[in-house]
């Protein structure tokens, strides 16, 4: 078990470390505020889940946030996620109470599940010089708005906005003209979502029969331009 696992600490300052490592604050369900310094560079995995966070600024000297770093924070509504770091792990913010997200542009790489069951989750940045969005990253996000995916976007792997649009109205906007790989159930019981496209590359997201678009139970009329 980690250093700290399951104490009744409520606020600590974290010393000039370079690590927070595995399970160090797990459980702690009292500890409601933790400063990061500078100094960390990684946040290994489970390092604060389930504790009682109610925000976390995660400083761009951070590269790695870890499988399950913060998962199950059922208070957590605010992260600023600094420019600088570029790994935000699996599940890393799972099951928790967020509003918002800005993804810095240092991220190359939303991992599965991310941010998957974080239901209160209305706002969602994707800075550009994101490249790829793994499978049910926003898994059931269901009250998620509208999302831009910037041109620097690549992939997007199945499942990954499973049920965001489910039951509230949303539109999803590409950027990107060509050369992207997706999957065909990236959209899966999103049905009440608008996808918007550019004019000229709105053919690569239609099917061969021009009837239906290229994303499984997403009919052509529910493909926009602009």
């Amino acid at each position: 078990m980690g250093a700290f696992y399951n104490c009744s600490l409520e606020k600590i300052d974290i010393p000039n470390v370079k690590y927070i490592f595995t399970n160090t604050f797990e459980n702690c369900t009292n500890l409601s505020e933790v400063n990061i310094p500078q100094s960390v560079i990684k946040i290994n995995k489970f390092a604060f889940k389930n504790c009682g966070l109610n925000n976390i600024v995660i400083p761009g000297g951070v590269k790695n946030i870890e499988s399950n770093a913060f998962s199950d924070c059922p208070y957590l509504k605010s992260v600023t996620i600094s420019e600088g770091v570029e790994k935000i792990g699996w599940a890393a913010f799972a099951a928790t109470d967020l509003e918002t997200v800005n993804i810095p542009s240092s991220v190359k790489r939303i991992e599965t599940y991310a941010f998957n069951e974080c239901r209160k989750l209305k706002n969602v940045t994707i800075s550009d010089g994101v490249e790829e969005i793994g499978s049910y990253a926003f898994n059931n996000c269901q009250n998620i708005g509208d999302v831009q995916i910037p041109a620097s976007v690549k992939k997007i792997e199945a499942y990954a906005f499973n049920k965001c649009w489910f039951t509230k109205i949303g539109t999803f906007t590409f950027n990107r003209k060509s050369d992207f790989e997706y999957d065909y159930y990236m959209f899966l019981n999103c049905n009440n979502v608008t996808i918007y496209v550019l004019e000229s590359a709105k053919n690569n997201y239609i099917d061969n029969d021009g009837n239906n678009s290229i994303f499984y139970d997403i009919k052509t009329e529910r493909i926009k331009t602009f």
